[in-house]
């Protein structure tokens, strides 16, 4: 199963240009690596200070090699030095995978993952199935 990693990052009065610019440049390196899925970083709109990295790998053993790489380490390091709190990286899975785990599908879409909800009927669908969900034994 795919993981997905989250990382927060709060950085101190001053650092945010610097923030800024070592998150563009490590999501550019990483979306070349083999096995990532997908990387971006994102800044909080209501504050300036708060940015985080979502980021989706074939497997674990994929962001493993990630991880242990040289670029990555220098990467934490650098922003060990800008941050106000320790680094911390989460990995995680979605709750409801597929409907085998949901034990609900999309009502006729045919569709399994949640990750294709396209448009508002894809909404409309969902919020269904997820009452259907909780209504099951």
């Amino acid at each position: 199963m795919e993981p997905f990693i989250f990382a927060r990052f709060h950085v101190r009065e001053g650092n945010e240009a610097a923030a800024a610019a070592v998150l563009r440049e490590q999501t550019q390196g990483v979306r070349e690596e083999l096995g990532c899925l997908a990387i971006q970083a994102y800044r909080s709109i209501r504050d300036r200070r708060l940015f985080y990295i979502h980021s989706r790998w074939t497997d674990e053993a994929a962001f493993e090699i990630h991880a242990e790489l040289s670029r990555t380490a220098r990467f934490v390091k650098q922003m060990e030095t800008l941050i106000d709190h320790p680094f911390e990286a989460t990995r995680a899975r979605p709750l409801a995978q597929t409907c085998a785990e949901s034990r609900a599908c999309l009502p006729g879409s045919g569709r399994s993952r949640p990750a294709d909800v396209h448009s508002i009927a894809d909404v409309a669908n969902l919020r269904n199935a997820a009452a259907a969900c909780a209504a099951a034994p």
